[in-house]
């Protein structure tokens, strides 16, 4: 029984020397540093995908980077009739067990809580569901962040979404871009791909 002690004690001192380096190579890398900043994102996640993600331009967008990780609904149907059924776990399983990971750790929060989204998802799903839609939505929200090489920045959920509707709403969405960062701005003008 000894043997077996000292074997496990030896395991997890070896598993904190791993785990110190992954957090020191994580610090060296910059979009390391962005993804760690995304809820859900941690050390070991931000550095798997960082390192496994070398090109995000690969993808045309986040939806497409999360259904090559497997996160979306298997579909299927005849007639015109498509049925959503479970997630088709394609891709990478490592990456996509990482997400629904932190997906679970950040429902477990006391944020799920004030998170409309996630508290309406909480509300009409099972845990297990949510977990892998808001591993989706982390997915996504991290090809953005490894394209903008920018740290994460939530959006407000105290303020309503203006209603493009109404009159006026363009005009006032089109004054809030006008406010935004001088990179963004640069990216947006014209002539410019």
């Amino acid at each position: 029984m000894l043997i077996i002690v000292e074997t496990l004690r030896g395991l997890e001192r070896r598993i904190e020397i791993i785990e110190k380096q992954i957090v020191a190579c994580g610090r060296d890398n910059q979009t390391c540093r962005h993804l760690i900043t995304i809820p859900g994102y941690g050390p070991i996640l931000s550095s798997a995908m960082a390192a496994m993600v070398v090109n995000p331009a690969a993808y045309t967008n986040g939806r497409h980077f999360s259904a090559s990780l497997g996160l979306v609904p298997r579909q299927d149907g005849t007639g015109g009739k498509v049925k959503l059924g479970p997630i088709s776990k394609r891709g990478n399983g490592y990456l996509r067990r990482l997400l629904v990971n932190g997906a679970t750790s950040v429902l477990s929060s006391p944020k799920a809580k004030q998170d409309p989204w996630l508290a309406r998802l909480l509300e009409t799903k099972e845990r297990k569901v949510a977990a892998c839609a808001l591993a989706n939505k982390m997915a996504r929200i991290g090809w953005a962040i490894m394209m903008r090489q920018q740290d994460y920045r939530s959006r407000r959920h105290d303020q309503p979404r203006p209603d493009l509707a109404e009159s006026g709403a363009v005009l006032a969405a089109v004054k809030t871009a006008s406010r935004a960062p001088s990179a963004v701005a640069a990216r947006c003008a014209p002539g410019q791909s």
